[in-house]
């Protein structure tokens, strides 16, 4: 089974991504099973990763796999090459191939500050020190450098 063109995602307003997978290999990860032998050699150690979804897509240069359900398991399967040399765990696997919801952030109100790692000794023009919580306050002498802290100064006349 092969999809001619799919559309991922949401259209941004941009110009949109489609995946042609008729000339993929296509695997089964719903049975259950905790491994899988993917075809291609070492294909699995030098592939690109990707999340599809509950699925998961494989590609090179030359070679793609298509593994069907593969995050809708409770633990991924861990990946074999054809001759069982080489192995991805399904943990690894999973990493690799992103988050499950890219671009989606969860923060609490505040961020604690914990302890500063330095101060500003020296400060010509002006600067200012960006802070992990998103405020910006000056750099003066004397003023606390906290780690994440984001320098940026104003570009001279």
């Amino acid at each position: 089974m092969a999809l001619s063109e799919q559309t991922f995602g949401p259209s941004l307003g941009v110009s949109s991504i489609y995946l042609d997978t008729t000339k993929s290999q296509w695997l089964d990860a719903t049975s259950g099973e905790s491994f899988l032998h993917v075809p291609g050699g070492n294909f699995i150690i030098e592939a690109q990763y990707s999340r599809l979804g509950p699925d998961l897509f494989l590609s090179g240069e030359k070679h793609s796999v298509f593994i069907k359900g593969y995050f809708s398991q409770e633990q991924p399967p861990d990946l074999y090459t054809t001759d069982g040399g080489g192995m991805v765990p399904g943990s690894v696997a999973a990493r690799l191939a992103g988050s499950p919801a890219p671009g989606q952030f969860a923060q609490t109100d505040v961020v604690a500050a914990g302890q500063p790692i330095g101060a500003v000794d020296t400060a010509e023009g002006r600067a200012f020190l960006s802070r992990v919580d998103g405020t910006n306050v000056l750099a003066e002498k004397g003023t606390p450098v906290f780690l994440g802290d984001i320098v940026e100064t104003e570009a001279g006349s």
